[in-house]
Order: C-alpha cells, then structure tokens, then sequence
C-alpha cells in the first residue's frame, strides 16, 4: 500500500482542522442562542439535540456544569439540562448497542431434539426392517 503524497495528507488534515472549526462555529453560536433564550426549554432541546447529531453531548454537559456551579440563579434549569444530556446519552448508547448473541441453549435444545429424534427413527427403522 503506497503513503500518500504530503501535499494530500496536509489537505486532509486542513479540510479536518476547517471542519472542526466550522464544527465548534456552530455549536458556540447555539450555545449563545441558549443563553440569550436561557428560560425556553426548547432551546435547550434543540442545543442538546445538536450537540447529540454531532457527537459532542460532552460538550453540553461541560457548558450546563460551569453555569450551574458559577451563577446560582441558572442553576436549576442548567441541573435539569444536564439530566437530559445524560438521558440523551444514555439512549445514544442503548441504539448503539449490538444484541447479544444467541444463547448456547436455545442453538443447543434444538439441534438435540433433532439428533433424538434421528436416532428414534433410525431405531425404528432397523426394528421394522428386522422383523420382514
């Protein structure tokens, strides 16, 4: 497998560090939004929504710590939107779980009633066939 050339990693890495950057753009001008509109629970939800589409729900928890811990007055709408980050969360993880695999007895009780019932049959068979 060839490297890439260094003209084209350093492109990507530009066009990652811009995109980080247009990233952080757009979640400080929601957060700002949220502030200006701090007593609408919708701006809330649509801040900790967008934070959730772009993977930063961390950073949704830190900004509702620092105001609930600095300004006492915000702090139990900052403490409510810190539970709904964790909710938030908390479902990102449970979609993101795989099943769990198919239990060995459930593969196992199946497969042993078919080899029984093989056997039986193959017992019946000779026993008929001895008696001709």
């Amino acid at each position: 497998m060839e490297a890439e050339p260094p003209e084209q990693a350093s492109s990507d890495e530009t066009a990652r560090e811009r995109s980080r950057a247009e990233l952080d753009a757009a979640l400080d001008a929601g957060w700002s939004r949220v502030e200006a509109e701090w007593d609408d629970p919708r701006a809330h939800d649509k801040w900790i929504g967008l934070c959730a589409a772009m993977g930063r729900l961390e950073l949704a928890g830190q900004r509702y710590r620092v105001v609930r811990e600095a300004d006492p007055e915000r702090a139990e709408r900052a403490q409510k939107s810190i539970d709904r980050v964790v909710v938030v969360a908390m479902q990102t993880l449970e979609l993101a779980r795989e099943p769990p695999p198919p239990s060995p007895k459930r593969v196992l009780l199946p497969v042993a009633l078919l080899m029984t019932l093989a056997l039986v049959g193959t017992a019946l068979w000779v026993w008929l066939a001895a008696g001709r």
